[in-house]
Order: C-alpha cells, then structure tokens, then sequence
C-alpha cells in the first residue's frame, strides 16, 4: 500500500481517455483517489465535461458535500483545441461547466491550470463567504507565468 501512495502523491497523472474521465472513481477505490495531488485532464470538444466522472453524481460512497480528490493540490484541464479548430478559449468564465466540475474535484486552495493551445491560465480555486471565486494563481515561479 505505501508503494502506491507514493506512486500517486508524487506523479502527476494523466487521463484523456473518455472511459476513464467517466467512472475513474469505479476503477479506482476512493482511498486511492485520495492519495492523488496532481491531475491532468485533457478536455476535447467532443467530450463534454459535463460528462466526466458521471457516476460521481450518484455515487453512494461519496457522502454529501465530499470531495473525490481530497488531497489535489494541482488540477490541470487541457482543451485540445485540435479536434475542433473553432474551439476558442477566452477564460473560465467562458467555459461555466469547468467551474462546476472543480468545485466536484477538489477543495478551495486547490491550483487549477486550464490550457488551450498557447494560452495557459493559473488560477487558484477559492471560497469566500460570499461565494466562489477563482484568483489569480500565485504558487507557480513567475517565468512560468508569462
């Protein structure tokens, strides 16, 4: 057991598989999901977001307001723009179904990349007694940013 919990808490792991996006949480075991603190997606056009992880929904696991990546500390959605050239990316608040799906993932604090050809937003997930929000994300080295 402790083998993989490295292996999980010090790789990032990488899904563009549309079977995996829709029941990761049936293949893996929810402690196993836990251990996972960085996660990239890549996001195609023809695969709606709204349909990833569908059986989170429902999942009777998961107890009310829980979180399926509990220790995420990076969550990284890549839209490959190349499956359908007229996908524009303009900024998560163009992209509303995203939010919702973060908010599923992961806890506030939680940095979430979003990357469409060559732009690239940081952004970090947060709570405010108001709302959500996203801010700026301010943990990556400033190079990266530009």
């Amino acid at each position: 057991m402790e083998g993989l919990e490295v292996l999980y808490r010090t790789n990032t792991i990488c899904i563009d598989s549309p079977i995996l996006l829709n029941g990761l949480q049936d293949i893996l075991s929810l402690e196993k999901l836990s251990f996972l603190t960085s996660l990239e997606i890549t996001v195609t056009p023809i695969l709606h977001p709204a349909y990833f992880f569908e059986g989170l929904y429902d999942d009777s696991r998961l107890k009310q307001g829980s979180i399926l990546f509990p220790s995420m500390r990076q969550l990284h959605f890549v839209i490959d723009h190349h499956q359908r050239s007229s996908v524009n990316y303009y900024g998560v608040v163009n992209y509303p179904i995203l939010y919702g799906l973060v908010k599923l993932l992961v806890f506030p604090g939680t940095e979430v990349i979003i990357s469409c050809g060559g732009k690239r937003e940081y952004l970090v997930y947060s709570e405010r007694p108001y709302g959500e929000c996203w801010e700026p994300g301010s943990t990556l080295p400033y190079e990266l940013l530009e």
